[in-house]
């Protein structure tokens, strides 16, 4: 894998240019421990990126300081995390009412209506009862509900939704492999761009063996340390 450089963040602005491609990619930002690369993801997004690209993305920041580093409790924070992510992007937004409840969950409610639903069509009373236990069943799946509250403000609006799993490179090797394989599954389940950072050693020692052997070469970038 040839990493590229990027004291000039033109190579990552160019792909971010191209939002229906990035969807379901993840893109590592590699460094040694205090290079900075927290550091430039923050000015990638609110200096480097011009404001129609701003505009065209949705980022969900999730602090990977407090995550669980365990099969058993992970996905289940990270969903959570993704919902509060989305909910913030749009503050302007009451995601606790009926009006916006209906929206997000509108594909599943088209299903209910021609199928379920119908047979209370000459009841409102009723269909209104149904429609709230099929509403409550359908929140109570966190999957469903993180993939709806990304497809409400990203995909919705044609909007490329980027998760940022940040400060995960301060875990050792094996969580950091463990976080690798947690954006592995971010990118198969939602459609979103994956920004990861990784320390360089863990990154170079492992690069030709799973799971980072299947990182695409070209969404990998190497921070470097600046100079004093």
């Amino acid at each position: 894998i040839t990493l590229q450089n990027t004291q000039n963040p033109k190579e990552i602005l160019d792909k971010l240019a191209d939002k229906k491609s990035l969807e379901n990619k993840v893109l590592l930002i590699v460094g040694s421990v205090g290079s900075g690369k927290s550091t430039f993801v923050d000015y990638l997004q609110m200096r480097a990126l011009p404001k129609e690209s701003i505009e065209s993305t949705v980022w969900c920041r999730l602090n990977m300081n407090n995550a669980p580093v365990n099969n058993l409790e992970i996905y289940s924070w990270l969903r959570k995390k993704i919902v509060e992510a989305c909910r913030d992007s749009l503050p302007d937004v009451d995601f606790d009412t009926l009006e916006t409840i209906k929206k997000i969950y509108g594909s599943e409610i088209a299903k209910f209506d021609k199928g379920i639903g119908s047979l209370y069509k000459n009841s409102e009373l009723d269909y209104n009862r149904e429609l709230a236990r099929f509403l409550q069943e359908k929140q109570n799946d966190e999957q469903l509900e993180a993939f709806n509250h990304v497809k409400f403000t990203s995909l919705g609006r044609e909007k490329l939704c980027i998760i940022v799993l940040d400060n995960c490179d301060k875990k050792d090797k094996s969580e950091q492999l463990l976080m690798f394989q947690v954006a592995q599954w971010l990118q198969s389940e939602f459609k979103s761009l994956v920004i990861m950072p990784m320390r360089d050693e863990t990154f170079d020692n492992n690069r030709y063996e799973p799971p980072l052997d299947t990182v695409l070469k070209d969404m990998v970038f190497r921070i470097e340390p600046p100079l004093f």
